[in-house]
């Protein structure tokens, strides 16, 4: 495309036309291009929003160790030490089986579509597919949590004196971008 650049030193401004074109060696035509990127931002926003996952989740874990911990110690009276664990072991798995290897999963299909200007493949497309379909299905099960057994545990836990889980801001979602990706043909 064909662009300005423009730059201002003491108050002066310089001005000058600049065309970017694609690389001569890159055999691979705009449209291949334009889905490698998307692609790629599927797979970014991906990682992202596990990422935030996984630390919302570590957040939570960490509230239920120290109030197990209160719980152990006796500084508190209440029959909560199954249900904290029963959540626990339910976001352990959240986290180190389902967002900690969607995350894995995405980074290296990042690492390898990023080598250089490439039109995706079916075979690329449809992993990134799968991937951000698992991230799907673990949002799922974590926003089932947090409309559900958290809110009631949160209860529990404020009456018994307790520290309450921290929520996420906002509704989660995979935010891998949509569905549908088309291979490049």
């Amino acid at each position: 495309g064909r662009y300005e650049v423009s730059l201002t030193v003491d108050g002066r401004t310089y001005k000058q036309p600049l065309t970017l074109v694609n690389d001569p060696r890159v055999d691979v035509p705009q449209s291949g291009l334009a889905a490698q990127l998307k692609n790629e931002q599927r797979m970014t926003a991906g990682m992202n929003a596990s990422y935030l996952a996984f630390f919302q989740i570590d957040s939570m874990r960490t509230v239920i160790a120290d109030n197990a911990t209160r719980i152990a110690n006796g500084s508190t009276k209440t029959g909560l030490p199954e249900s904290l664990h029963a959540l626990d072991k339910q976001l352990a798995t959240l986290a180190d089986s389902s967002f900690g290897i969607a995350n894995r999963d995405l980074t290296r299909q990042l690492e390898d579509a990023d080598f250089g200007d490439l039109a995706p493949t079916a075979n690329n497309l449809t992993t990134t597919e799968l991937s951000c379909r698992d991230l799907g299905t673990a949002f799922s099960e974590f926003n089932r949590l947090l409309a559900g057994p958290i809110p009631a545990l949160n209860a529990t836990l404020r009456a018994a004196g307790l520290k309450p889980l921290p929520l996420p801001q906002s509704p989660q979602d995979s935010h891998c971008g949509g569905t549908g990706a088309t291979a490049y043909r």
